[in-house]
């Protein structure tokens, strides 16, 4: 009885993630009949999730205390500010599609939050992996570094270099490119925390953190791609990837709270 609980609350995190990921796929794909129906559907599964990966944050901060000056409570704070802030910004994009009417707010005030949530989501592994760099080997760091430098020749030739050749302003590739060059540092560091923590407890909260930073980087991709082509709606089946990324950044949450 004792194993079988215990098995029953380890899997059940991976569960919840699977029935979760499935759902949403269901829900797009079946939603590209009534777009408007989905884009009701989509901000609420979008805040829901946000919602999740604070009250998570919180939790961590609640673990390690609220404290800027000390190193691994200052990590989950950077952390906890990151999220907020994509919260407020999917608010905001709310708020210019259902208030003011604005079919696509791109660029926007929105995308101001966004990128704060993102450049202190860098802050904050960088904070994490320089606390434990001593722990990384040399065949670790060379093994990360060829994973990095692979994955950005891939990045730049599939992602970066077809906006480039895109009919799109100058305002939104130059914000679109930034938007994937920080998801692939974001992604970059992942991969180094991966290399750090492989073998230890957190290694699978830190394999989940680097797969959803790649499939958020996928939605960013999609959104310019069908920018391009004027193929954008509020909420489209190009939405799944990054909202797999944002469940699985859940999981990967869950998994460093209950390991670390």
């Amino acid at each position: 009885m004792g194993k079988s609980r215990l098995y029953g609350e380890n899997t059940r995190p991976y569960m919840a993630t699977l029935l979760s990921l499935v759902a949403v796929a269901v829900i797009y794909l079946f939603g590209q009949l009534n777009l408007q129906i989905l884009a009701m559907i989509s901000d609420a599964i979008y805040q829901a999730v946000y919602i999740a990966l604070i009250v998570s944050a919180i939790t961590l901060n609640n673990k390690y205390g609220w404290s800027f000056r000390e190193k691994i409570p200052r990590i989950w704070l950077l952390a906890s500010f990151s999220i907020f802030s994509a919260y407020i910004a999917d608010s905001t994009w709310d708020i210019y599609y259902y208030v003011l009417r604005v079919p696509l707010p791109y660029p926007s005030a929105a995308d101001i939050f966004y990128l704060l949530s993102l450049i202190l989501g860098v802050q904050a592994l960088t904070c994490y992996i320089i606390v434990f760099r001593y722990s990384l080997s040399w065949k670790a760091l060379l093994l990360s570094g060829v994973a990095i430098l692979a994955s950005g020749i891939l990045i730049t030739q599939f992602m970066i270099y077809p906006i480039l050749l895109q009919p799109l302003g100058d305002a939104e590739k130059l914000l679109g490119i930034t938007y994937i060059a920080i998801d692939f540092t974001i992604f970059s560091l992942s991969i180094v925390g991966l290399a750090i923590f492989f073998s230890g407890k957190i290694g699978r909260a830190w394999f989940f953190l680097a797969l959803s930073m790649f499939l958020i980087m996928v939605g960013e991709f999609l959104f310019l791609y069908l920018l391009s082509v004027g193929g954008v709606a509020e909420a489209s089946i190009d939405d799944l990837p990054a909202v797999s990324g944002l469940i699985l950044l859940v999981l990967a949450f869950n998994l460093y709270r209950r390991q670390a």
